[in-house]
């Protein structure tokens, strides 16, 4: 039911104008058939009027509503089915490998120490303290002590007094520190270190040039090596 003011018609023999009170459907279906105007424009003109004079839409016209076909639907369920496995394994392997990079920093502390170490010792077992050359035969240091050759000389880690005695650590496990101690939090982390004369360098002869390389494996495998040459002096 509604209030409607419309222009004269007839709707079954009854005049429309001045009604105040009708059924719309009725008004709307005799209009439709007995007037020019389609039951869409009819259904317009007799929706209510609000007080400042807009029309306000309270009747629905049936439409074509569009939507997803079934098909469609499962398509993007596939789409993003996929587009989430592949993102779940590049998070997994994420997270997997999120502590490789505090492992290598660990690695390379343990390398450093150890390099640091062995590079405030004198270059040979016969090198004066204070620092000097010895002779190797090379022809740079005739007046110098002889030189003792690659070898430990000292049985224990805190009497390692050249770069030479480093030469027989190998596959330590856990490190330990120049007092020969464990370094705590280490474990499994394995160090060995090489001392050679890999031959002439930038121009240095072979007997006087001596090549030292640190080489750490974490828990992991990872392996990081450093390298440094010392020469006679």
């Amino acid at each position: 039911m509604g209030f409607v003011d419309a222009p004269t018609s007839e709707v079954s023999g009854v005049s429309v104008k001045g009604l105040r009170c009708v059924d719309k459907q009725s008004i709307a279906t005799g209009l439709a058939r007995t007037s020019s105007l389609s039951l869409r424009e009819t259904a317009a003109w007799m929706q209510p009027v609000d007080r400042v004079g807009n029309i306000r839409s309270r009747v629905g016209v049936r439409g074509k509503v569009a939507g997803f076909t079934l098909i469609e639907t499962v398509i993007v369920v596939v789409l993003l089915g996929v587009i989430m496995a592949g993102m779940t394994v590049l998070f997994v392997k994420n997270v997997s490998e999120s502590h490789q990079p505090y492992l290598r920093q660990r690695t390379l502390a343990v390398a450093a120490a150890f390099m640091d170490e062995i590079l405030r010792k004198r270059w040979d077992d016969n090198t004066p303290l204070g620092g000097g050359c010895v002779n190797t035969g090379s022809g740079t240091c005739p007046a110098g002590p002889a030189a003792a050759g690659i070898g430990t000389e000292e049985g224990a880690r805190s009497n390692y007094d050249d770069i030479d005695d480093y030469d027989t650590i190998s596959n330590q496990n856990p490190p330990q520190d120049s007092a020969g101690n464990n370094m705590t939090g280490y474990d499994g982390f394995t160090v060995s270190v090489t001392v050679d004369q890999p031959g002439v360098w930038n121009g240095v002869a072979a007997q006087d040039v001596k090549r030292i390389r640190v080489q750490v494996t974490s828990t992991v495998g990872e392996t990081m090596t450093l390298t440094a040459y010392r020469v006679n002096f």
